[in-house]
């Protein structure tokens, strides 16, 4: 389980296996489970929120990923 906060970082999140969706962590808890949960400002979500419009806001934090957005925007550049 990650200690650090999640909240106001960048994250980005694979679902469906092919697919990958970024946002801004706005919450965090701590679920009776004992695992972490955040809630995600998701941006450009409209596939997923027709794929899934019944989804959970709160998602487990070891299914979210912090990134820094500028070296992910490098990395891209390099494979186009």
């Amino acid at each position: 389980m990650n200690k650090a906060s999640y909240i106001n970082s960048p994250v980005y999140q694979i679902w469906g296996g092919t697919s990958i969706r970024f946002g801004t962590a706005v919450a965090e808890k701590i679920g009776a489970n004992g695992w972490k949960y955040v809630r995600v400002q998701w941006e450009d979500n409209e596939l997923y929120e027709r794929v899934r419009p019944d989804d959970d806001v709160w998602h487990r934090a070891n299914h979210v990923h912090i990134f820094d957005p500028d070296e992910m925007i490098q990395v891209l550049k390099k494979i186009r």
